[in-house]
């Protein structure tokens, strides 16, 4: 059975997302868009769900504010609300650090390579798949996209420098729905042109 928006949001609400300021207005205002961009991709609702939590736990940008700090029984009271599969792309979203998914991004194009993400919390490698990765990829795209319609132009000229090679690069290699969903938000600035796929799948699934 397919979940509520408007509930889910009620229950972002009491987890306190409202409060802390955002590109977006509100950190809520900014799980929304991720989840109606992973929506457009056409991603399975797991994903769109863990989208629309994304953030909850605090993330590796997120973690200096102490907005957020995981309390005992939190992930049981979110799982019960997203169902198992979201909350645990929720959880290995927020504490992976940034680094280890550069460095896992590098080891998937290669032959036989696996992700190696790091726990921000615990220093240990993350357990995930790299069906696991692919989503968290996914996650992560939709949350920068969802981003840029409200970077000036300045600090969206620095984003694309600094950060545009390595995520059109993921784009590429998750497929069309990405790359489509790329070329509508950063076309007039990083168009990604029709060629060779990286090899991945076949897209969301």
């Amino acid at each position: 059975m397919p979940h509520d928006l408007e509930v889910l949001k009620e229950s972002l609400v009491g987890l306190g997302t409202t409060k802390v300021a955002h590109l977006d207005g509100t950190l809520l205002a900014h799980m929304v868009n991720v989840y109606r961009g992973l929506e457009r991709f056409g991603c399975p609702e797991h994903v769109m769900l863990a989208g629309l939590f994304h953030g909850v736990y605090g993330t590796h940008a997120l973690q200096a504010t102490g907005v957020f700090e995981l309390q005992a029984g939190q992930r049981e009271h979110v799982r019960a609300l997203v169902g198992a599969p979201a909350e645990r792309l929720v959880y290995n979203f927020c504490v992976m650090t940034y680094e280890s998914l550069g460095r896992s991004m590098r080891n998937v194009l290669r032959k036989g390579g696996r992700p190696e993400l790091q726990d921000r919390c615990t220093g240990a490698l993350a357990d995930v798949t790299l069906e696991d990765f692919r989503e968290l990829l996914w996650v992560k795209l939709a949350d920068l996209l969802a981003h840029i319609p409200q970077l000036p132009p300045e600090t969206l000229d620095m984003v694309v420098a600094d950060y545009g090679p390595f995520w059109q690069l993921v784009a590429e290699y998750l497929g069309p729905a990405a790359v489509s969903g790329w070329n509508d938000v950063l076309g007039d600035v990083l168009r990604i042109q029709p060629r060779r796929r990286l090899a991945s799948g076949a897209g969301p699934h």
